[in-house]
């Protein structure tokens, strides 16, 4: 499953992993049904399409438009993902199968969480040639996640401030919140956004709009700028793809299943937690 770039949709494949080094895989006529599906904290379906896998040749079989990305990350949220946990299902079957086999695994996705306060002092002085760079790092990670850009744009004859997002080692998604902080350290104005990003590009660029004008936190300088320092409080979550492959449980010689009755007898056979 992935974010696919420069649209408002996730896709659901299931990946041939065949090892060939040529990158061509041996043709196999074997028909093959499928449903994939995300499941609610209790099994129930929220959203199943089945299909056919006519050829493992391919290297991928599936749905690039299974859900909107902001139906699963926004607008039902809480039903797609409850504690923070998306369930999916894959069940693949023969048509004339005699035996069933029943696999249960689980994937981890590579998700960072972290956090910058990012002070820019001399902040009245700045003007629309002047930039301020920052690095999102995380301790596990010897290169940061992510480089920042601060300068300002001239919007309707005001001066706003405007940070761009620098990916170079393949964050797929993140999702981002910058917050002004005052004198006690409480957020005046913020911004929140995603960013979803494409891995094939050597270095990818991503400018937020911009947020607010160089003259209302003038106008706040008492408040929010101590010293002449702006005080910007940076977080972040940043998925860079799946890492750990767990096989729980491996089931043969179970009753073969009934094309006929798949819908109404719900059976797990993979999940991935994020």
């Amino acid at each position: 499953m992935q974010i696919e770039e420069n649209t408002n949709l996730v896709s659901f494949q299931i990946c041939n992993t065949n090892d060939n080094p040529e990158g061509i895989y041996e043709e196999d006529t074997t028909e093959i049904d499928f449903e994939l599906s995300i499941l609610a904290a209790d099994g129930s379906n929220l959203i199943s399409r089945k299909g056919t896998i006519r050829s493992f040749s391919e290297y991928l079989n599936g749905f690039l438009d299974f859900v909107e990305r902001n139906e699963l990350l926004l607008n039902r949220k809480d039903e797609f993902m409850k504690n923070d946990t998306l369930t999916l299902r894959c069940r693949m079957w023969e048509r004339e199968m005699s035996q069933r086999v029943h696999f249960v695994c689980r994937t981890r996705p590579n998700i960072y969480r972290t956090h910058l306060l990012w002070t820019l002092d001399k902040f009245s002085s700045l003007t629309l040639q002047d930039e301020r760079f920052a690095f999102i790092r995380v301790a596990s990670k010897r290169d940061p996640l992510l480089e920042m850009r601060l300068f300002f744009v001239e919007v309707e004859d005001e001066e706003k401030i405007r940070i761009e997002i620098i990916n170079e080692i393949c964050v797929e998604y993140c999702k981002c919140k910058f917050s002004i902080l005052d004198i006690n350290g409480m957020a005046v104005e913020s911004y929140e956004g995603e960013l979803a990003f494409d891995c094939e590009a050597d270095v990818e660029k991503h400018q937020l709009p911009p947020f607010l004008s160089k003259r209302k936190l003038m106008e706040l300088k008492n408040r929010c700028l101590p010293n002449d320092t702006l005080s910007l409080n940076c977080e972040f979550s940043c998925y860079i793809g799946f890492e750990l492959y767990i096989s729980e449980d491996s089931f043969y010689n179970l009753e073969a299943i009934d094309s006929t009755r798949i819908d109404s007898e719900p059976q797990l056979v993979s999940t991935a937690l994020c």
